[in-house]
């Protein structure tokens, strides 16, 4: 449990899916309460093996931050209290050293790999807890987790939405000026990303590895890229899903994942996709960049959905070009994360206002509580993944 509030508001930079994020402590704190590392294969800095059976309870007084956290150790069971710090030195620096509350501390778990030649930790009674870093085993969207936690703060708290706060204080006029400032930054940034992969990996194969990783949402992204880097699109091809699904064996993370976004269903989908569109990066790329030029006012996403066609148009991109391989909000999620900031990167054509008003993929409900509640939403307001950005874009800055 954080000490002070310069604890309690202790941030550090972790390289996202689209550059630098800026996360807090509480937000690795609240991955390894849902279980996130459970059952995953760690060393511990002393060379062991560690396997997490159950993270413990968190602490809401004051002490270590989980209570009676259980794993095993080369396959002894062991239990203990558990420490969360970004370095190693943030032991001493909160005085856990000389405090008597965190004796019962048996894991300190680290986000940043120590310096080397640096003094072990140990508790005021003498012991040495193991110690493991978490970097290598955090997900690869952490992005995604910090805009999270942000964005649910206020179910967690009621009557407690910084980010509702935060946009609840600008004038009207200019609430939807912010979060459509917030969204081009997003767009920029994943542009950006896009285009450093189109150099580094070229045009098809950045397709192909964005697609996969997307497919694997936030919880199985990593597997999913580690499939991309294995095998390239005409592999998938010719593999059965089941065969690529056992050969990640131990790396799937399937709490709480609906068996529609079961990682088997996804690589069976993308296979489709391969056998029936073994092209589908260019026609795709042909189709996006050749959207048709709406005219509108800004902000309007209604009249830009109707005077682009867009109901139709997402319809031939799914349908044709996708083979009817992804569907519903996993689609709408495809498109805004990966295919429209690639077609952007591949041909500098400005996709911009398409991925602004493109329909919201995967969100957390508290999304569109938060943007009726500020005004932003609401009578004729079309809710818009430009919407849902923008806010990301400012709770991630909050």
């Amino acid at each position: 449990m954080r000490q002070s509030i310069q604890e309690a508001e202790c941030l550090a930079e972790i390289t996202g899916p689209y550059g630098p994020v800026h996360i807090s402590e509480k937000i690795v704190q609240r991955l390894w309460a849902k279980g996130v590392f459970l059952g995953t294969p760690m060393r511990t800095l002393s060379g062991r093996l560690l396997r997490l059976a159950h993270p413990g309870r968190p602490n809401t007084h004051e002490g270590p931050d989980f209570l009676g956290a259980v794993w095993e150790l080369d396959g002894a069971r062991m239990s203990g209290d558990a420490e969360i710090h970004f370095y190693r030195e943030d032991w001493r620096a909160h005085g856990h050293d000389r405090d008597p509350a965190f004796d019962g501390v048996a894991l300190h778990l680290l986000v940043f790999p120590p310096t080397i030649g640096g003094s072990p930790v140990r508790t005021s009674n003498g012991r040495e807890p193991e110690t493991v870093v978490l970097l290598p085993h955090l997900p690869d969207d952490l992005e995604s987790a910090a805009a999270e936690d942000a964005l649910l703060r206020g179910e967690r708290r009621p009557g407690f939405d910084p980010v509702l706060e935060h946009i609840a204080s600008l004038a009207p006029e200019l609430r939807r000026e912010r979060l459509a400032r917030a969204a081009r930054s997003r767009w920029e940034c994943k542009v950006s990303f896009a285009r450093h992969r189109i150099r580094t990996e070229g045009r098809e194969r950045t397709a192909h590895r964005l697609f996969l990783e997307t497919l694997g949402l936030r919880r199985n992204r990593a597997p999913m890229a580690d499939l991309s880097r294995r095998h390239d699109l005409a592999d998938f091809a010719g593999l059965d899903a089941d065969t690529l699904y056992h050969s990640m064996r131990g790396a799937w993370k399937l709490s709480g994942v609906r068996p529609a976004n079961h990682p088997r269903n996804r690589l069976r989908a993308y296979g489709e996709l391969a056998r029936r569109r073994p092209d589908w990066p260019t026609e795709a790329l042909e189709f996006l960049i050749a959207l048709p030029h709406a005219e509108t006012s800004g902000h309007d996403t209604t009249a830009f959905r109707k005077a682009a066609g867009l109901a139709a148009l997402r319809l031939t991109l799914a349908e044709e070009k996708l083979a009817g391989t992804v569907g519903g909000t996993r689609l709408d999620t495809l498109v805004a994360d990966a295919l429209l900031p690639w077609a952007c990167a591949a041909s500098d054509r400005d996709l911009f206002d398409y991925w602004h008003h493109w329909p919201l993929g995967d969100a957390p409900e508290q999304t569109a509580k938060t943007l009726a509640s500020a005004g932003i939403t609401g009578p004729g307001v079309a809710l818009s993944n430009g919407l849902f950005q923008g806010l990301l874009g400012v709770a991630l800055g909050l």
